[in-house]
């Protein structure tokens, strides 16, 4: 995969297909290789460009804490380095929603829409960070464990340690550029700070959000708030999934969205 440097910082990114720009952004401490299932269905019907967040994968980990700004910035230098002209659909998880809401608030007129998932106007990834400190020790089948008890429904756990092909797919993720607890609490310096609950009526821009309803890392009830305070939004909620639901919920996922991104283009 190529990768894009500006100033001291380097971004690993994926940039396929031909079409309406297609910008998904991941979340907390994640690399971009958790879309692989969006990646593999939406290049072939739009231009798809992803990357790792700082602090995550091959892109630069700075030891300083980053900002919804600096985040913002990033995606910002990116686009412009891809001659990405036209309006985006910016399509984010959990903190890669955060980054795509203040980025259609700093730059409206290059957002053509916006796929909230799994995401909040305002958190705290303190929980988030003690239970990352606390698994760091653990084998990455036991971290595995961990992580997958708070993402995916329990029949879904199941399957990813009965089905070989599934399970390496996570532990391979795990094994290669692993996010430390350094790279956690510079993220979460972002997270801490996101706060948009005041600037949601500026944001005019079609906007579909997801949810799953089982979600407990950042419950429904925060999808259902950003429904209630953007003017042009629609609300989803996937029954019986939970927070890691592109994974769990591909398919679902993704036909979703693209009725979404067939209905503005």
């Amino acid at each position: 995969m190529p990768i894009f440097h500006y100033n001291d910082i380097k971004i690993n990114y994926i940039d396929k297909g031909e079409g309406v720009p297609l910008v998904l952004l991941m979340g907390f401490g994640t690399q971009m290789r958790a879309w692989t299932f969006q990646i593999t269905y939406f290049k072939k019907r739009v231009r798809v460009i992803s990357f790792d967040n700082r602090g995550t994968g091959r892109s630069s980990r700075p030891d300083y804490p980053y900002s919804m700004e600096i985040f913002v910035k990033d995606l910002d230098y990116l686009l412009k380095h891809l001659n990405v002209n036209e309006k985006v659909f910016l399509c984010g998880i959990s903190m890669g929603g955060m980054i795509a809401q203040q980025f259609a608030l700093k730059y409206p007129k290059r957002v053509k829409g916006l796929i909230l998932i799994a995401t909040s106007a305002i958190a705290d990834p303190k929980d988030l960070v003690e239970r990352m400190k606390i698994i760091s020790s653990f084998s990455p089948e036991q971290q595995l464990k961990a992580r997958t008890s708070l993402l995916y429904s329990r029949s879904f756990q199941k399957r990813i340690f009965e089905d070989e092909q599934l399970l390496r797919f996570f532990l391979n993720g795990m094994d290669k550029n692993r996010t430390t607890l350094q790279d956690y609490h510079n993220q979460a310096a972002a997270i801490k700070k996101h706060d948009t609950r005041k600037k949601l009526e500026e944001i005019p821009h079609p906007t579909l959000i997801i949810v799953g309803s089982e979600d407990r890392v950042i419950p429904p009830s925060h999808s259902k708030y950003l429904d209630k305070n953007l003017e042009n939004s629609k609300l989803i909620i996937f029954e019986g999934f939970s927070h890691g639901l592109i994974v769990e919920a591909a398919h679902k996922v993704n036909r979703t969205i693209w009725k979404f991104i067939q209905d503005f283009v």
